[in-house]
């Protein structure tokens, strides 16, 4: 609890994982955690309570959540996750040997809302055909290259041996620390203090 951010409360301690866990990401009604023995876990945010695990052969770093799609990353691999029906959808390269250092999926309003209709009570009452825009999956890496994937495409089968879209953030060479998305923009930022906004265009 930080509402006293000079005095902040322990709520709950976690202690499911088994290894170092190296990053989370929620919304309102769950939340998502990955840890270094490559371990994915999905929660109900009102009990604490973990739903179910999900075991990767892969390096789990980093994740990202836009219910019901997750993604999770490492080195040049970034995994695409159905969580409504707790299974791999897509295993994706960035193409490049570079290290993958954040993630980041499309915000979506109706995935955070309370009153939509269908998220009145939590996980149970989340609606069906939760993917209302297309949800994109942004992977930054330590050469200052982000890496774009449009999950339509990949949801409809399509096969995808590169990222959709490359785009080199500066002069390169500079690693990428953060991404934030909405429906529209992505903003990142770079080592060397540079901050970048794009707009997504049809």
């Amino acid at each position: 609890d930080i509402q006293i951010p000079e005095k902040p409360k322990l709520i709950r301690r976690i202690l499911d994982h088994q290894d170092y866990v190296s990053c989370l990401d929620c919304d309102q009604f769950n939340f998502v955690s990955v840890s270094v023995d490559n371990v994915l876990k999905v929660w109900e945010m009102n009990t604490w309570k973990s739903l179910f695990s999900l075991q990767t052969n892969h390096p789990t770093l980093k994740v990202s959540m836009s219910w019901p799609l997750a993604v999770t990353g490492g080195q040049n691999v970034v995994v695409l996750w159905n969580l409504e029906k707790g299974c791999l959808l897509r295993e994706l390269n960035t193409g490049s040997n570079h290290s993958l250092s954040c993630l980041a999926m499309t915000w979506q309003p109706s995935s955070r809302a309370v009153n939509n209709g269908h998220e009145l009570t939590g996980n149970k009452t989340r609606g069906k055909n939760r993917i209302v825009d297309n949800v994109y999956v942004v992977a930054g890496d330590n050469q200052g290259v982000l890496c774009i994937w449009d999950t339509s495409i990949l949801l409809a089968g399509h096969p995808c041996k590169a990222p959709h879209r490359h785009i080199q953030i500066g002069k390169g060479g500079n690693l990428i620390s953060s991404i934030a998305m909405d429906r529209n923009s992505v903003v990142t930022g770079d080592w060397c203090g540079h901050v970048f906004s794009l707009h997504f265009t049809p």
